[in-house]
């Protein structure tokens, strides 16, 4: 949201959150949840934030939850609604709600785990949260609000345990990965085919295997998670999805793409001599 110097927060913030743009709306519900956790504007907001909960945007109703959530001083009557929300169509929202109960009280953690029909992922990222975090991304930091929106709805997240394979060298590539918190390292096979040399290491914020997105590409290295990780995929038929849908984006990825290729290439090169001076 862009406020100039001489608009009044407040007024911008009470008049997006009646925009007809839901995601917009979804945007501003977020923001006055950051500054709720701030103690800014606590006693505004409260009512609307909270009717939003039955919009008729899953995007809407998982940021009103979020923000709810950050309030200093829940009003009564909170938890209630939020329990019924657990029953919502939607996966992210119900998630969403789940994670606000277990956060309360350790006590639903157990009484989801009764649940066996019921997968839950207590640190999944919200939509608002996963459309943050992909702008800090290289490849993605030229998209607009919008179009962050579409890719955070096509992402899932997965989870590996440390010294665990995210995909082998050989394998058939199709997806992206890039890494939410932890670390991986690059791993190539040696001449003999009965070890590994570590080629490099992939921190936060970082992409990898965005080859498979272009092209049927069989995967030049392993990947191992050398701490626990977790990490946001995006599967290779819906990216090309969402690029059909927005032509504009391929050039910025395209020309990310490339840099990225030349420092590997640089690196191949001097692993090559490297391996050629022993």
């Amino acid at each position: 949201i862009k406020v100039s110097t001489y608009d009044n927060p407040l007024i911008v913030l009470k008049n997006h959150i009646k925009d007809e743009n839901s995601w917009l709306k979804a945007i501003t519900i977020y923001t006055i949840g950051e500054l709720w956790k701030q103690n800014i504007y606590t006693n505004q907001f409260w009512d609307n934030i909270f009717a939003n909960m039955i919009d008729k945007s899953a995007e809407v109703r998982e940021a009103a939850i979020e923000a709810l959530e950050k309030h200093p001083e829940p009003q009564d009557g909170l938890e209630e609604r939020i329990r019924d929300v657990i029953a919502d169509t939607s996966m992210k929202v119900s998630q969403r709600a789940i994670q606000y109960l277990v956060r309360l009280s350790p006590t639903y953690k157990e009484i989801f785990a009764l649940d066996q029909e019921r997968e839950v992922d207590y640190n999944m990222l919200s939509t608002i949260e996963k459309a943050i975090f992909l702008k800090s991304v290289t490849y993605f930091d030229s998209m607009t609000s919008e179009q962050l929106k579409v890719l955070s709805n096509i992402c899932y997240e997965v989870e590996f345990s440390k010294d665990q394979i995210v995909f082998e060298q050989g394998e058939i590539g199709d997806a992206l990965y890039i890494i939410i918190t932890g670390s991986v390292l690059v791993l190539q096979k040696d001449e003999e085919g009965k070890g590994y040399k570590e080629l490099a290491q992939i921190g936060e914020k970082k992409p990898f295997g965005e080859m498979s997105l272009f092209a049927d590409d069989i995967r030049s290295a392993s990947i191992k998670a050398k701490e626990q990780a977790r990490l946001l995929v995006i599967q290779k038929e819906r990216f090309i999805e969402l690029l059909r849908q927005y032509p504009d984006l391929s050039s910025s990825v395209i020309k990310e793409l490339v840099k990225r290729l030349r420092t590997t290439n640089t690196l191949v090169s001097h692993l090559r001599e490297e391996l050629a001076n022993k």
